[in-house]
């Protein structure tokens, strides 16, 4: 008699990966079928189903199969994320799926401020990133390169700055005071390393979209990578089948050449783990889990900030 999949999936991470899936999955289904009539061309209709049947078919694999989903989900979740940014266009369009939140105009209030920018977490797809990258457990140096690879991906400031909402003169002026209190929250960085003074004082040019491009890019990445990465890093702790992994790649280094290469791959990976796992927890730098936070967000607003400014 088989066993029930919940039997078989045992480990917490299982759970969180279909809980994840699913949570995802449902929520396409409803963009699909509510905004079906309002899509433009047939393109962007069988793009967003084809995203849609990609969800399914991951869903599927692990309820059907969970053994082997468990086994090998590693790489199986990052090759399908990776894949549908890559396949599925409308991770990064504008007029199509959720980005036809961004259609919208601006509200005024508190009230106003956070329904828009539920909208744009939703409209930019940035909650799929980090739904995925928290929910879904990983290694922390593998959640780390994916989540930039797949935030460089689906980041399309351009096209996001150009939508009704992101172009209101209300919401403009709410990105150039999200602007300067970055610019002030970076200040101490300054003081650290006086080189990064020119960037940080130099001021928006009036008129043009760079407030927005630099604010839309910092949100992506911080959402998408900065945020993910640091709740991997805190939550991380090497299982039992890693460890007893490690020690028998370690054992096959007597083996062929196939083992050695195997084990070298195995214990890169974990040095590369625990190396990640130090920075982003804070143990090698004074102040600890909030200088680690602090100092990649800084960073990354200047980062952001310059590729945003024209030469």
């Amino acid at each position: 008699m088989p066993v029930p999949w919940l039997r078989q999936a045992s480990q917490l991470g299982m759970l969180l990966d279909c809980a994840t899936a699913g949570v995802i999955t449902l929520g396409q289904a409803v963009i699909v079928a509510t905004q079906w009539q309002h899509t433009a061309t047939n393109e962007k209709r069988a793009s967003m189903t084809a995203f849609l049947v990609a969800l399914l078919c991951m869903l599927a694999c692990m309820l059907r199969f969970p053994r082997y989903y468990a086994r090998h989900r590693v790489w199986l979740v990052q090759a399908f994320r990776l894949a549908a940014a890559l396949a599925v266009p409308t991770m990064r369009q504008t007029g199509v799926g959720p980005a036809l939140l961004l259609e919208r105009t601006a509200r005024g209030g508190l009230l106003g401020l956070l329904l828009d920018w539920q909208r744009v977490v939703f409209g930019t797809l940035v909650i799929v990133l980090l739904l995925t990258g928290v929910g879904v457990a990983q290694p922390p140096a593998l959640a780390l390169v994916c989540q930039a690879a797949l935030t460089a991906l689906c980041a399309n400031a351009p096209a996001f700055c150009a939508t009704e909402l992101l172009r209101h003169p209300l919401t403009r002026s709410r990105l150039a005071s999200a602007a300067a209190a970055l610019d002030f929250l970076v200040m101490p960085l300054t003081v650290l390393q006086p080189g990064f003074l020119e960037a940080q004082q130099r001021p928006f040019p009036p008129g043009t979209d760079a407030a927005c491009l630099a604010v839309v890019r910092f949100h992506h990445v911080l959402l998408g990578t900065l945020l993910p990465a640091l709740a991997v890093a805190a939550l991380w702790r090497p299982c039992a089948r890693q460890a007893v992994a490690r020690g028998g790649g370690r054992a096959a280094r007597g083996g062929g050449w196939a083992a050695r290469a195997g084990a070298t791959v195995s214990d890169a990976a974990a040095a590369a783990d625990r190396g990640v796992c130090l920075v982003l927890n804070g143990r090698v730098l004074t102040g600890g889990r909030l200088m680690a936070g602090w100092l990649p967000a800084a960073f990354t607003w200047l980062c952001c900030k310059q590729s945003a400014l024209p030469a």
